[in-house]
């Protein structure tokens, strides 16, 4: 008889086309040490004047974007101060008390959701919208080829559907313990919410999507 166990081990080539920018592992405890892995012609992209937003571009910090402008602003975590709205489908009540930690700087934890094709986080910046061109995630605390995640896409929403923004088929930058990477989203469009959905299984072959932090750059209207 055939196990329906799944395998421990579960893990594609890369994609070359969609590669991040993946961050020294050494330095991931002291991120003002980190030096990104990205082209010069990526920190002189243009700039909108102030009548269009708040311009926060990425310059080589993973997670000093919108979300840590936010955190400035209202001198606290911007999801308990009602700036943003963080959903997803989580594990269980546990794991949706902490999903506002998922924007919390120096965080150590991590959130999971459900074991369900397409599962997903999503944050509403309520009152505000953003052009998103560039995110950075960070994988949870365990080894390479357990659930880390393999292969996303970014949308965008104002209310009525989904429009894709940026789509990873194999992306390996994530798969390891406390991986951070960035990932560059060329992109005209503003949106209320941007989604991280899963689109294919994790490194060990099931859905559950495990994340500690996320980030977002470009501008905040």
């Amino acid at each position: 008889m055939q196990s329906s166990i799944l395998p421990r081990r579960f893990s594609m080539p890369e994609d070359p086309s969609t590669r991040g920018y993946e961050y020294p592992q050494s330095n991931i405890s002291d991120l003002s040490r980190i030096t990104p892995l990205i082209g010069e012609e990526y920190h002189e992209h243009d700039r909108r004047n102030d009548d269009d937003g708040i311009v926060i571009p990425f310059i080589g910090e993973p997670f000093n974007g919108i979300i840590a402008y936010l955190t400035r602003s209202c001198h606290d975590n911007p999801a308990k101060q009602g700036l943003i709205r963080i959903t997803g489908n989580s594990f269980n009540q546990s794991y949706v008390r902490v999903m506002p930690h998922l924007v919390e700087e120096g965080w150590k934890g991590w959130w999971t959701s459900l074991n369900e094709a397409g599962s997903y986080v999503s944050v509403d910046f309520l009152d505000h919208k953003i052009n998103l061109n560039a995110y950075s995630l960070k994988s949870y605390n365990a080894s390479s080829e357990w659930r880390h995640l393999r292969a996303w896409v970014i949308e965008g929403s104002n209310g009525s559907g989904w429009k894709e923004i940026h789509r990873v088929k194999r992306g390996g930058q994530l798969n390891g313990y406390n991986k951070i990477a960035t990932f560059k989203c060329p992109n005209n469009n503003f949106f209320q919410t941007i989604r991280i959905k899963m689109i294919a299984p994790n490194y060990y072959g099931d859905w559950y999507f495990f994340l500690s932090s996320l980030e977002f750059f470009g501008i905040l209207d």
